[in-house]
């Protein structure tokens, strides 16, 4: 899906058919600035089916930093750990002819929602690990989910030492993934 706008806070992101809601994606406006506008490239990934796998960046190996806060010290030889995804998107922004791959100090918030397949296998406060692709390695990182000063981060920490994505439950009791990401796009 592409959408350009002029940068506004949120956008909302739906299937094909602009039905069903698939993921949310804020802070726009302190992420990237409030000027000029922008274009939005976001694809929504269902790992329970044959195309969501099919388009998964790698072969679900990643690899875990002993240290949470240097997560960008692993390298490929560390992937040693198979994932099982839940969900996953790929999100590209360019503002004019500028590729936007870090944000204003800021983390740009994702909420994706859970696959049909996986809603009753997930509650409310529950937490899921939180890995981006570096391009440049060809491997799944593991990073903190919600930024240092964020109320959600002491509590979503887990015994891995890093912060994990939470879900949430919409007004119709549908589950969703709530993460901050630091970054588009390689490291």
């Amino acid at each position: 899906m592409i959408r350009v706008l002029s940068v506004s806070d949120e956008l909302e992101v739906t299937d094909n058919g602009g039905g069903q809601h698939k993921m949310t994606i804020g802070n726009l406006r302190n992420a990237i600035g409030d000027e000029g506008t922008i274009e939005v490239s976001a694809y929504y990934g269902d790992p329970t089916s044959e195309e969501g796998r099919q388009s998964f960046p790698g072969d679900f190996m990643a690899g875990r930093s002993d240290d949470p806060e240097n997560s960008d010290q692993v390298d490929a030889a560390d992937a040693d750990i198979l994932l099982e995804s839940v969900v996953f998107t790929d999100i590209a922004i360019t503002k004019g002819d500028q590729q936007i791959e870090t944000f204003n100090g800021e983390w740009l918030r994702v909420e994706m929602r859970l696959p049909d397949d996986l809603q009753s296998r997930y509650s409310p406060d529950d937490y899921i690990e939180w890995w981006s692709f570096d391009e440049e390695k060809g491997i799944l990182v593991q990073e903190h989910a919600f930024p240092e000063e964020h109320p959600e981060r002491e509590k979503s920490i887990q015994a891995d030492g890093f912060s994990h994505a939470l879900i949430f439950e919409d007004d119709n009791g549908v589950c969703y993934a709530r993460a901050y990401a630091r970054h588009l796009r390689g490291r």
